[in-house]
């Protein structure tokens, strides 16, 4: 095919249908954009011309809002964290207007050099799963390599104590990687990580491996294709991606990691999301929306005229109604999700039972029948003639890691026995004087809290 764009006319090009579910289902499909070798495309930003030998329409029929994809890579590339170049974009064919869709560059050499990465790293896309696994993974760059690259990662992770503390601080980018996964807390995005990012390797210089978002058309609270409900402002919560094998031992086995972590998400809430409150001008979300609004409106409604999108139970949505309940409907909702039951102000922050190995003192009983039932959990249930202990309370068999969180060891007591009830004491002063209550817990292998 052609394509004809700022003055420029395109031949020879290739267009594909792309993706699995959203891509390919409904009127309007996602493609591919090819160029040849003598003849890329080039693309104003700002006034630097960037070139580009392939992108993406990202199909937006399935998204009433049309703005989630370009929103969330914006977003974060706000924050720091190498993300596509994105924006919405009206197609025509033929002369006439055919569609709107999302613009994202290709996943390639160029995306990385102008991203700031080396482009001759090792870039692979996880879009089946999070495993070095026959075809989960797609290489992007260094094809002229097999994957070994890939495979010894992932059995990296599977080092124990100070070999595998070693390898993560030599081989991961651990400040990159903290400002992603902060980043999709910041863009409520719920359909990562097991699959739906990249793994990006500094092949030729650091060595180190750093995850790169791909596949964001769930963001901001968005629910998956053709749902009823469209906005999920509980999605992507506080520790986001213990599904992935590499966030889990980073949050899980690398010390001061978690803190790192907290820190960076609280910087960003507070910059990119703003408290329960804040003067609507200042709300960096429903501004911005606010302003592609403004841009896309006139394109929006024709574009709802050629593929009028009827899914779900709530049925046909203009642009500007969809544009509305993303910023009403989760906006707000995310945000008081966030500040009172997330994250807790430092300055109002008051500890109800310490988190101090051995601070704190509790009572315990290991049973070997359920006669007690669930009357144990009762507030006023006599436990005098339980053990007292202090906390943690366990045993430590495999993984090792755990001995300096413990100070009860109840290696003998729970011979040939699958559970221990513990009951913490603590104490307020009204329950009128508490709203929310945040629980953390480092636990292995599972818990039941009351």
């Amino acid at each position: 095919g052609s394509l004809f764009h700022d003055g420029k006319f395109y031949d020879n090009i290739e267009i594909d249908t792309t993706g699995r579910t959203v891509g390919l289902a409904g009127p309007k499909k996602s493609h591919d954009v090819f160029f040849p070798t003598d003849h890329w495309f080039e693309l104003d930003v700002d006034g630097e011309v960037l070139r580009m030998n392939d992108f993406d329409w990202i199909s937006d029929y399935w998204n009433r809002a049309k703005v989630r994809v370009p929103l969330g890579y914006q977003t974060l590339n706000a924050v720091g964290t190498p993300a596509h170049l994105s924006m919405p974009v009206r197609v025509q064919e033929n002369g006439e207007f055919y569609a709107t869709y999302s613009f994202v560059d290709g996943g390639n050499e160029r995306f990385l050099a102008r991203a700031g990465l080396d482009p001759d790293g090792a870039l692979y896309k996880m879009n089946l799963g999070f495993s070095a696994a026959r075809g989960v993974s797609k290489k992007q760059t260094r094809t002229h390599e097999d994957n070994t690259d890939l495979r010894d990662f992932f059995d990296s992770l599977q080092l124990t104590g100070e070999e595998l503390h070693r390898y993560l601080c030599d081989n991961i980018d651990i400040p990159a990687t903290v400002n992603y996964l902060a980043g999709l807390v910041i863009m409520g995005h719920g359909d990562c990580c097991n699959k739906n990012l990249y793994i990006y390797r500094d092949s030729e210089g650091s060595r180190q491996w750093q995850p790169l978002p791909w596949d964001v058309d769930s963001a901001f609270g968005r629910g998956g294709v053709a749902l009823a409900g469209l906005n999920f402002p509980t999605a992507a919560s506080l520790f986001i991606g213990l599904d992935n094998p590499l966030f889990k031992v980073l949050y899980e086995q690398l010390p001061g990691f978690r803190e790192m972590y907290l820190r960076r998400v609280r910087t960003l809430i507070d910059e990119y999301v703003k408290p329960p409150g804040t003067p609507y001008d200042q709300l960096p979300l429903e501004t911005r929306v606010d302003e592609l609004v403004q841009w896309m409106a006139a394109d929006a409604a024709l574009d709802n005229q050629l593929h009028r999108a009827t899914w779900g139970q709530t049925g046909f949505q203009t642009f500007e109604e969809a544009t509305d309940i993303l910023k009403d409907e989760y906006a707000g909702p995310r945000r008081e999700f966030l500040y009172y039951t997330q994250v807790v102000p430092e300055n109002n922050l008051r500890a109800l039972i310490s988190g101090d190995v051995g601070a704190t003192q509790a009572r315990y009983f290991v049973p070997n029948n359920n006669d007690l039932g669930a009357s144990w959990t009762d507030a006023d249930f006599d436990d005098a003639n339980w053990l007292t202990g202090h906390t943690g309370f366990g045993f430590e068999k495999s993984p090792p890691g755990y001995a300096d969180l413990l100070r009860t060891d109840l290696s003998t007591a729970m011979e040939d026995r699958t559970s221990v009830y513990l009951r913490i004491p603590f104490q307020i002063e009204s329950i009128n004087d508490v709203l929310p209550l945040t629980l953390r817990m480092k636990y292995d292998d599972g818990f039941i809290a009351y």
